[in-house]
């Protein structure tokens, strides 16, 4: 599946068909992400290296040192992970009527973090949200997106923008007024794992790449509390 995950990468492409979530896929599914998990931490580490040459000190997460209770714990890896994955991923399959509740998403998004986590994300993420949810709602009502060809000729930049756009709203967990052009650097890891959420969103459907997230936040967060 490692493979066939890196050959997607390279030439996305719309289907509707999907392979049913088995055992044995299940397990090929938790490789993928140890695999990816490996990269994004490869990819934080060069991050670390780039602020260091240019003589910065890498921002920390508002949510490292955040006391986490069970209220936390539940919106981190239950309620975040379904509403990021309909954000950016519920209407890639098949469903692309949802794009046009994009902004709803978006606000029950900026709620949940912003007012849950108790950070501020700062006006920039809400024009970045406002953006590519202008961008996808023009395509989607312009396009006519009920034909798989035209979806299939504009897959490819969908998948990334929507892999993009994901990690870009995470620029809100870090003091991003302070860290400028290199604020994009911060955020390389949840790309990576965003195109591998889109993979598996693809590949399996909508249900396995929210358990996916989930997985991931919640091994995430393991690691922190361990560290």
């Amino acid at each position: 599946m490692t493979s066939d995950f890196f050959r997607y990468l390279l030439f996305p492409f719309f289907t509707r068909e999907r392979e049913n979530l088995s055992a044995p896929q299940a397990i090929a599914i938790a490789k993928l992400l140890f695999v990816v998990f490996l990269i994004a931490i490869i990819g934080s580490l060069f991050a670390s290296g780039i602020y260091t040459a240019n003589g910065l000190e890498r921002p920390e997460n508002q949510l490292s040192d955040r006391n986490w209770n069970a209220t936390l714990l539940l919106v981190a890896c239950v309620i975040a992970p379904f509403v990021e994955e309909l954000i950016f991923r519920s209407w890639i399959g098949s469903r692309f009527g949802l794009i046009y509740l994009f902004p709803v998403f978006m606000l029950i998004w900026w709620l949940l973090f912003a007012r849950v986590f108790e950070l501020s994300p700062g006006s920039s993420s809400l024009v970045i949200w406002a953006v590519i949810s202008i961008i996808y709602v023009s395509y989607f009502h312009k396009s006519g997106a009920e034909k798989d060809t035209k979806i299939q000729a504009a897959f490819p930049f969908l998948f990334w923008a929507s892999s993009i756009g994901f990690a870009l709203i995470h620029l809100g967990n870090y003091p991003t007024a302070s860290i400028g052009i290199l604020s994009g650097l911060l955020v390389v890891p949840q790309l990576i794992s965003g195109a591998a959420f889109g993979y598996i969103r693809m590949r399996f459907g909508f249900i396995a790449a929210v358990l996916s997230h989930s997985s991931w936040n919640t091994v995430l967060l393991s690691l922190l509390a361990l560290s």
